[in-house]
């Protein structure tokens, strides 16, 4: 029988590394001989809550957003969520993989048993379940023997989830060979099964790091098998470049919980919608002329319910016209979707597309770690705060007669936003303070 009890704290809102690459946050620079300029603290920095932010900011509802530069060029960031069909309902193989790292202890691991019970209760008749702990390369075992029907085998599971009470948390973990042995599991029931990666904990990999290609590669591989990771936050020291990585990129989720505020049956709803979703496969994008260049050069599978972030360059145009073709899982034919998107006002506080689009050049088939309009804020708020630091740094400079240090950042916050008043005026002074027409007095 389900319980319908509250779930105990099972983590905050993740909190993603930044997207930016470094640039001067008030860090040493050198005047012109070479001497360094003193750190000048960085502005403060409210504490982000993403999720909050997102609701109240122009990104939750907008799909397109275009900065204008100074030669006339526009680049612009793109939500792409289409439409999907619904495809008939599937019988499903889950793969849960249980966390046992240290930073599980408590909470997160009290969560994790009650989640992964949660599941294998509700399973539907002809559902497949196999059930791991994850840990250090050598001790990451099954603790099923390979996928059990959840009903004819409920016996088995039963066990399968003693055992799991009997582990504790500690040491490190090693996600990538985990789940690579986990993809292993999946073996039969082709197409007409959906195959769902149930991941529960931090996404740590301590023992054994992921880079960017060793995550893209796992990806691929999981796409290719139709494999979705889904990802249940638990833990106090998430990793967000798994956690999102791995979901974005397989056509997956990363199904947050409201700590302490919902009750099981409530968050299993809502995990339980997120599995039933369509994804589309293969899926290929055509845009106008009007689009003179794009990132990612590939899609990875593509949700109705979770936009996927393209960025660009493009001519001004009324409006965006693309159409997505592909392979909506469990239905036999391509799908086909047309959208037209109105393309707004270019706005000057867009200038952090600057370094997105800068940045995507550099990886072009990587897609985005988070999806797009969380994507989208971070980086709109991350640009900001350093924008902002540079001009308080430069304020700063100029009272210590540091002008050449004031110089470089105005023309770094220039750079950054080269549509910013505020940075030229600095520049103004500086120079005017350099050659006697303006004193400090």
């Amino acid at each position: 029988m389900t319980k319908f009890y509250r779930l105990l704290a099972l983590g905050a809102l993740i909190g993603v590394g930044a997207w930016l690459s470094a640039r001067s946050h008030g860090e040493p620079t050198v005047d012109n001989k070479g001497r360094p300029i003193p750190t000048i603290a960085p502005a403060p920095r409210p504490a982000q809550n993403l999720e909050a932010n997102l609701a109240d900011s122009k990104f939750a509802s907008a799909p397109l957003h275009v900065y204008e530069q100074l030669n006339g060029a526009r680049l612009f960031g793109a939500q792409v969520k289409p439409e999907l069909p619904s495809a008939p309902a599937r019988k499903r193989d889950y793969v849960i993989l249980v966390s046992t790292s240290a930073a599980q202890a408590g909470a997160g691991w009290i969560g994790a048993n009650q989640i992964t019970e949660a599941f294998i209760e509700t399973a539907n008749e002809g559902d497949r379940i196999a059930l791991w702990f994850v840990s250090t390369s050598e001790a990451t075992k099954a603790l099923t023997d390979g996928l059990l029907d959840a009903k004819a085998d409920a016996a088995q599971l039963e066990q399968a989830k003693q055992k799991l009470k009997k582990q504790y948390p500690s040491g490190t973990t090693d996600l990538k060979s985990a789940l690579v042995k986990a993809m292993d599991t999946f073996s039969g029931g082709g197409d007409h099964r959906q195959r769902v990666l149930l991941f529960l904990g931090d996404g740590q990999s301590t023992a054994n790091p992921l880079d960017h290609e060793a995550r893209a590669n796992l990806c691929k591989d999981m796409v290719a098998r139709k494999i979705a990771f889904f990802a249940v936050p638990l833990g106090l020291q998430l990793d967000p470049a798994n956690l999102h990585g791995f979901a974005t990129g397989t056509g997956g989720m990363v199904m947050r919980t409201r700590v302490t505020e919902e009750k099981l049956t409530d968050a299993l709803k809502r995990y339980q919608e997120a599995l039933a979703a369509p994804i589309m496969y293969g899926a290929k994008i055509t845009l106008p002329a009007a689009v003179t260049e794009v990132y990612p050069r590939e899609l990875p599978p593509l949700r109705g319910d979770a936009p996927t972030l393209l960025v660009g360059r493009m001519k001004a145009a009324q409006s965006l016209d693309y159409t997505v073709t592909g392979t909506v899982a469990g239905l036999a034919t391509p799908t086909t979707v047309n959208v037209s998107l109105e393309v707004p006002v270019a706005e000057a506080d867009n200038f952090f597309l600057i370094s997105m689009v800068d940045q995507w050049a550099k990886a072009q088939t990587q897609p985005a770690l988070l999806r797009a309009d969380r994507a989208l804020l971070l980086a709109y708020n991350q640009s900001m705060v350093l924008h902002k630091d540079l001009l308080i740094n430069a304020d700063e400079a100029i009272k210590r007669n540091e002008l050449d240090g004031a110089a470089r950042l105005f023309a770094e916050a220039q750079k950054m936003s080269p549509r910013d008043g505020e940075a030229a005026a600095g520049l103004k002074i500086v120079a005017k303070l350099k050659d006697g027409t303006l004193t400090r007095e």
